[in-house]
């Protein structure tokens, strides 16, 4: 089975393009959600956090998530969830009958868990889309969406790093011109199905090379 990491920033669309390949049958794994349960509800892993960190980053039962997000200290505690996520995962691959999976985390590449997979996927959107979004959803003021901004990985840098982009631009924007004409980007269907094809092509390839031995 092939592992494949998924993940973008805030607002670029990483829920949209996952629903995408639940839709053609591909099984996802929120490591997003299975998170936050662990860190909400896992009460041996909170024991053991609370001995290795200290109850001062404690509310009560629960970890002050308001104190601690985007410091060293959740930083530290992220290291002592990362055994059970990836535990999880193979968990959830153990059920499936498919040629791949994808792992959903808005963190992929910030925790290096694109180590542990075989492909990774950046979804990409511009800024000004981004900031769009999240201000129609949430109504937060542009002060508030650029502070939360500046606390991510630069996309391009995760587009670097991942083995396939999906762009994700609002209404199929314009986005150059070959000679006079301007290029639309695809769909984010077809793009979907231009990955779930070349993955499918590629664990065909390999296997038709170990049958060939």
């Amino acid at each position: 089975m092939i592992k494949v990491g998924l993940s973008g920033n805030r607002y670029s669309g990483k829920t949209r393009v996952t629903n995408l390949f639940k839709q053609i049958g591909i099984p996802v794994f929120d490591a997003d959600t299975v998170l936050r349960f662990i860190l909400n509800y896992n009460w041996e892993l909170l024991g053991e956090i609370k001995h290795e960190l200290g109850s001062e980053i404690f509310q009560g039962d629960y970890l002050n998530f308001r104190e601690i997000k985007n410091t060293e200290v959740f930083n530290n505690v992220l290291k002592l969830v990362e055994p059970d996520i990836l535990k999880a995962y193979d968990r959830f691959n153990k059920k499936q009958n498919s040629i791949y999976t994808i792992f959903h985390s808005s963190i992929l590449f910030e925790r290096g868990w694109d180590k542990n997979m075989d492909k990774s996927i950046s979804v990409f959107s511009p800024n000004t889309d981004r900031i769009r979004r999240c201000k129609n959803l949430t109504n937060m003021g542009l002060l508030t969406i650029n502070d939360l901004t500046k606390t991510e990985m630069d996309p391009l840098q995760k587009n670097q790093m991942a083995d396939y982009i999906i762009n994700n631009y609002n209404n199929g924007e314009v986005v150059g011109h070959i000679g006079l004409q301007p290029t639309k980007l695809p769909s984010l269907v077809k793009q979907v199905n231009q990955i779930d094809q070349k993955v499918i092509d590629e664990y065909l390839y390999k296997e038709s090379l170990i049958l060939c031995v």
